[in-house]
């Protein structure tokens, strides 16, 4: 960000925020950080097949390569993956389904890139130590329990595109 926002308690403003990854991110990859190499719990949910994936353990950063574009991050794609801390979900992804991220104990920051348009019952909930999320311009709706018991979070961007937020997503 260029600079920063400070919303009070209470107060609505009106802002855009354009999101960008610190560096172009194929729509072929999904990069990540985390204390071990994660190993997607489902590997059929993403439109496109595993071709690598490789972690540089010196840096902690990982990056999952796929034969085709990802278009979906689906349904406990990740669940409980307790070594992730840190995830940049890629522009051509249109959808993060249900339980995608759940119980990832050790999430602490999410990108979700410009593509997404939703976001699942459950996709996040119970990443306790998860801070910040930053949701791409053209996310519609936000699932129910999407962010329950993110009880960490402080950081939230949520963009005007957002028509609807489900019940309990926070």
């Amino acid at each position: 960000f260029s600079s920063k926002v400070v919303i009070e308690r209470n107060k609505y403003i009106s802002a855009r925020i354009e999101v960008e990854a610190p560096k172009p991110i194929p729509n072929n990859q999904i990069w990540y950080t985390a204390t071990a190499k994660v190993e997607p719990n489902e590997t059929d949910v993403f439109g496109a097949n595993i071709v690598s994936n490789k972690w540089n353990s010196s840096t902690n950063e990982g990056v999952i390569t796929f034969d085709g574009d990802v278009t979906s991050i689906g349904y406990c794609a990740f669940h409980g993956c307790s070594s992730l801390t840190s995830v940049i979900i890629p522009n051509g992804v249109t959808s993060i389904g249900d339980g995608a991220f759940y119980s990832c104990r050790s999430l602490t920051s999410v990108i979700i890139g410009k593509g997404v348009t939703s976001i699942g019952f459950n996709a996040f909930s119970y990443c306790r130590s998860l801070t910040s999320v930053v949701i791409g311009n053209s996310v519609t709706s936000i699932g129910e329990l999407a962010f329950c018991d993110c009880n960490a979070l402080t950081s939230i961007t949520i963009p005007d595109s957002v028509t609807t937020i489900e019940d309990r997503a926070f």
